[in-house]
């Protein structure tokens, strides 16, 4: 097994897209080498980690116990635990809530901001680690449509012709990065043009919207139809839906859970064939359960029960997941037949320019965000902003101690 070494900052591994090792080395937080390496006569193969940019998660409703809808000021506890999955950088989701919750959210967020959290490091449960990065928040409601309400308490949903005080602090300098609504309700329009001019970036979702006016939506300034076919109109071949309008409009991206339930492997497979590695964005929708204790959580107001590994409410209804990113991206890669680098952007690239950032790179003058991957696209060790954030080692060890 090839090694990293922590003291001189470098690691040898493979780079997807290059048949030859690399070495690469980083300080002061950005890459300073990138360089065709030999192995020390270790030939390249299984034993080899794979080196990939730091994953984008854009949607994070909790982990490990820690839901961020019921208790917004558990952003940095959120942030320790997500490198342990290849999470470096991630937007807090809030479902549907009262007023407050989004205010609250909004005052963590700066505090998050405020002490530089993803670079400083927290002291967790193996010593002394950096921890991801929250980019800001996700708002998925409450602006929903009540035919497609998911799991969002139906009580708290509201019109976006109401908005008033509660969406006018919506904006990109207060860390709303996203907000995701159903464009067909009355007052939708005007809201979505009024969040894109404060730079934020608006999704449909949880919507009864037709292809139509998605498009129109789409022209207004929609860019993402969130966790696509889950929460809205079916695709049918006489009223082809918001779903069918996002795979065929360019200007749309379209986030998809690939948990092999939330949407089955065949349909994942039709949306990669449509939409390909330039528009599909892997989502884990994430709760409390990922990493959280066996047993009940909560979402919100919704409690939660895990039965074989998928997250449902109490009706049986599908609420959220406990999906690591890395093994959704496993799983497309399985589902589909890509290439990891084409897997790749879809958790790297396509997040980061939707949110008008630069994709992430393994590259020299790159910010040392990285993640060290085995053979089945395990997170080995994470790095963020070239801090240790998480190394299987230690946590395995820490594991036996207990």
């Amino acid at each position: 097994m090839t090694s990293f070494d922590a003291a001189t900052r470098s690691v040898v591994a493979r780079l997807p897209g290059r048949d030859e090792p690399v070495e690469v080395r980083w300080e002061a937080g950005a890459f300073t080498a990138v360089e065709t390496a030999a192995l020390d006569g270790v030939p390249p193969g299984e034993a080899t980690p794979w080196i990939v940019p730091g994953l984008i998660d854009l949607q994070v409703n909790g982990a490990a116990g820690f839901d961020l809808t019921s208790e917004p000021g558990a952003i940095d506890a959120v942030a320790a635990e997500l490198p342990r999955w290849g999470v470096t950088s991630f937007l807090a989701t809030l479902i549907t809530a009262p007023a407050q919750a989004y205010d609250a959210a909004i005052a963590a967020i700066a505090r998050c901001a405020d002490s530089g959290r993803g670079v400083a490091t927290t002291e967790g449960r193996t010593g002394t680690m950096a921890s991801a990065r929250p980019l800001g928040l996700h708002f998925e409601g409450p602006y929903l449509s009540p035919e497609y309400p998911g799991t969002h308490p139906v009580h708290h949903l509201r019109s976006p012709e109401d908005a008033g005080e509660l969406a006018a602090g919506w904006r990109a300098d207060r860390g709303v990065r996203l907000v995701t609504l159903a464009p067909e309700l009355p007052g939708a329009a005007s809201l979505i043009e009024r969040l894109c001019g404060d730079d934020v970036v608006v999704a449909a979702g949880h919507t009864a919207a037709d292809d139509e006016l998605l498009h129109d939506a789409a022209g207004r300034g929609v860019s993402l139809l969130t966790h696509a076919f889950n929460a809205m109109a079916p695709l049918h071949h006489r009223r082809p839906g918001a779903v069918a309008a996002a795979l065929l409009d360019e200007r749309l991206r379209l986030s998809l859970i690939v948990d092999g339930v939330h949407v089955h492997p065949e349909v994942v497979r039709l949306v990669w064939r449509l939409a390909g590695p330039d528009r599909v964005i892997l989502i884990s929708d994430a709760t409390a359960a990922l990493g959280g204790a066996p047993g009940a959580h909560r979402l919100g107001e919704v409690d939660l029960e895990v039965e074989a590994d998928v997250v449902r409410n109490r009706d049986g209804g599908l609420a959220g997941t406990q999906l690591p990113l890395t093994r959704a991206l496993r799983n497309l890669m399985r589902f589909t037949d890509c290439p990891l680098a084409e897997a790749l952007r879809t958790v790297t690239d396509n997040p980061a320019r939707l949110l008008g950032l630069p994709p992430p790179r393994i590259e020299v003058g790159a910010p040392a965000d990285f993640v060290l991957l085995d053979a089945e696209l395990e997170p080995i060790a994470t790095w963020v902003g070239g801090a240790a954030a998480y190394r299987r080692a230690d946590a395995e060890s820490h594991h036996r101690r207990e």
